[in-house]
């Protein structure tokens, strides 16, 4: 409990909005998509996967640990399957090395993978922190109660603390 209210103190001090983004992708991908009204769901993040499904046009998903959010998705966009290379990847837990559930076979660069529970406790924190550190992960955005990725060959290292 104690490393729940300090990780939350730590994202609240530290978490901007998209006035403070200096990354033209990022910053159309919080106004154009993430921060456009209406919600999707009421769950954070199912709301942040499907309106970011919509943004980037997915076609090609796998959804791991959450056979509910198959169906959301499904039900919103025209997934044609789950071969690779992906659009999508979305991670309910991090309980395994963290990119062992990704290779660099699944992905293309314009893929993102999208972590529920990255502040779960101190173990999945961690996690998170050591998969941004990455060489092959360009983008990296703390929404507090999830976490996205990007592999993005053009753009510079960058990590965000959002609040949405």
């Amino acid at each position: 409990m104690l490393f729940k209210l300090q990780s939350y103190v730590k994202y609240i001090v530290r978490a901007t909005n998209e006035h403070d983004v200096h990354s033209p992708f990022v910053f159309n991908f919080l106004t154009q998509a993430l921060y456009q009204k209406p919600k999707l769901s009421k769950d954070k993040t199912l709301d942040i996967l499907l309106k970011s499904s919509r943004y980037f046009n997915i076609r090609r998903a796998r959804i791991i640990g959450n056979e509910g959010y198959t169906a959301k998705l499904v039900e919103k966009h025209p997934i044609l399957g789950q071969e690779a290379p992906l659009d999508v990847i979305y991670v309910e837990h991090m309980e395994k090395e963290p990119l062992s559930l990704v290779s660099a076979e699944d992905v293309h660069n314009d893929s993102f993978v999208l972590i529920n529970h990255i502040r779960k406790d101190s173990h999945a924190f961690h996690a998170w922190r050591t998969l941004i550190e990455w060489p092959q992960i360009s983008v990296s955005i703390d929404f507090y109660s999830c976490g996205m990725i990007f592999f993005r060959k053009e753009q510079e290292k960058q990590h965000f603390t959002i609040r949405i």
